[in-house]
């Protein structure tokens, strides 16, 4: 691959990326992600906008799955408080990373992936599961990937262009 980031999730821009599982073991994930962007101050990046990557490899080395939580459906009560319609599932150990496994093997769209004041990640998004949320982290995160598709929608979108 031509670039390579490590340990940089910062970097990148991961809303509206679409996730596959290429590989996976007992400590490792990797995937690979379209619609992945790059921010213009990434040290990879030679343009002066956030640049959309053609295709990348994420691998997630020595990744450890916390808790796996499917959504449910919400409303909202006299007071304008929003409360889950249903009690909330929570699942860990070998039972979240199979429903996870599932997920990426689906395909994952990934509508956020931040980082906790712990230190861990929290990666929202749908797959097989119309909404979910999955807790981890991980030892070193590496990104690969050889040449830019076009600046990131959002910048065409700024600049009048539809994607």
């Amino acid at each position: 691959m031509r670039f390579q980031s490590i340990n940089r999730l910062r970097d990148f821009e991961f809303h509206d990326s679409m996730w596959s599982l290429a590989d996976c073991d007992s400590a490792s994930f990797a995937f690979d992600v379209t619609a992945l962007n790059l921010h213009q101050d990434a040290p990879q990046n030679p343009e002066s906008c956030d640049m959309e990557i053609e295709n990348a490899c994420v691998f997630f080395v020595e990744f450890r799955l916390a808790v796996y939580e499917p959504g449910v459906a919400w409303t909202t009560d006299a007071s304008g408080k929003s409360c889950p319609t249903e009690p909330r599932k929570t699942y860990t150990g070998d039972e979240a990373i199979a429903l996870f496994q599932l997920e990426a093997k689906h395909g994952i769209w990934v509508y956020a992936l931040e980082q906790t004041d712990t230190g861990e990640w929290v990666l929202s998004g749908c797959g097989e599961e119309p909404y979910f949320e999955v807790r981890f982290s991980f030892d070193q995160v590496v990104i690969e990937w050889d040449a830019f598709r076009r600046p990131a929608w959002y910048v065409l979108r700024s600049r009048g262009i539809e994607a």
